[in-house]
Order: C-alpha cells, then sequence, then structure tokens
C-alpha cells in the first residue's frame, strides 16, 4: 500500500480528558505494528448513559464540523465506532517515534503500571483532522492514561514450568 506523502494535518491545541470507560486490548508499554506502523494504543468502552459521554461525542461533533471549514469538504466522524451488541468504543493511537511507553498514572498523579483489560480508566487526548485533497477526517491521539479503578482481570500465562507444581504432577499432563 503506498502512503500519500501529500496528506495535511492539523491539530487542536488542546489536551482533553475522555469520559471514564473501561479499558480493553492495551498496548502501552510496547508498541505494536498496525498497518505498517508501531503504534501504542488502548480502546475505551463507553456507556452512552454515564457521565461526560454525551459532552465527549459533542467535543467530537463540533471539532469535525469546525475541521470542516478549514478544508472546504466533507469530513466524516469516524471515531466512535459501535460493537456488535451496539456498545460504543474509541480506539486512542499514536505511533511509536521511540518516546517510549505511554505514561500511566493512578488518581493521586502518581506514575504507575499499565492498565489491564476491564479497568475503570480515563484517556488524554488530542484531536487532529487530517486530508489528502480527496478525503478528509478526524483523529485521537493518545497522550497518557489514568487508571482510576483497578477491576480487570488480568491474562492468565499458560506454561508448565517444574516448581509450579509440588508433587511432580505435571510430568502426568
Amino acid at each position: 500500500m503506498m502512503m500519500n506523502p501529500k496528506i495535511s494535518l492539523i491539530y487542536d491545541t488542546r489536551t482533553l480528558i475522555s469520559p471514564i470507560g473501561n479499558c480493553w486490548s492495551p498496548h502501552l508499554e510496547k508498541s505494536i505494528p498496525w498497518f505498517g506502523k508501531d503504534i501504542y494504543k488502548v480502546t475505551l468502552g463507553l456507556d452512552d448513559h454515564e457521565e461526560g459521554v454525551s459532552e465527549f461525542y459533542q467535543t467530537l461533533n463540533e471539532f469535525q464540523k469546525w475541521y470542516s471549514t478549514q478544508v472546504s469538504m466533507r469530513v466524516p466522524n469516524s471515531i466512535v465506532y459501535r460493537s456488535l451488541r451496539g456498545n460504543p468504543y474509541v480506539g486512542f493511537k499514536i505511533r511509536d517515534k521511540g518516546q517510549g511507553p505511554i505514561p500511566t498514572f493512578n488518581t493521586n498523579g502518581e506514575r504507575t503500571e499499565s492498565p489491564i483489560s476491564g479497568d475503570r480508566i480515563q484517556v488524554r487526548y488530542s484531536l487532529a483532522g487530517w486530508n489528502d485533497g480527496e478525503k478528509a477526517g478526524i483523529k485521537v491521539y493518545l497522550d497518557s492514561v489514568c487508571i482510576l479503578d483497578r477491576v480487570g482481570t488480568p491474562e492468565v500465562e499458560k506454561h508448565i514450568v517444574e516448581n509450579d507444581c509440588d508433587d511432580g504432577a505435571w510430568n502426568e499432563w
């Protein structure tokens, strides 16, 4: 896939804070490949009825409308997606440019370990509009994550180690 070298971006100067939601698929410690680029990402699962969600949608819509006037073209708002059950979610990403892990904080503003899927989080992010002369869109850029409630369930690593069993039963599997 050939990248268009003429893509232009306009960044919003504000750093914004998302509503509270559920953390899914965090990749904040180590970047992962994403369509030919290495990125850090976290998905924020939302509930339309929770506090701050409608204001979040309004912020996105206002930026989309403003950016449409800047580029004089239709700009779709493809930030919020819906699961098969209709639940809203947003994928916050940032390209890995050697900056290292994405900062993660607790509610006291102290650095902490990254969230796991299911934790309640808020995301600091910024907005940008892009266009290539033919198409345009808006993006959310991941800045940092605040963990409000550690309620996620860690993934279980599947392995067998001799010291895991006292009676040597691992040999019988």
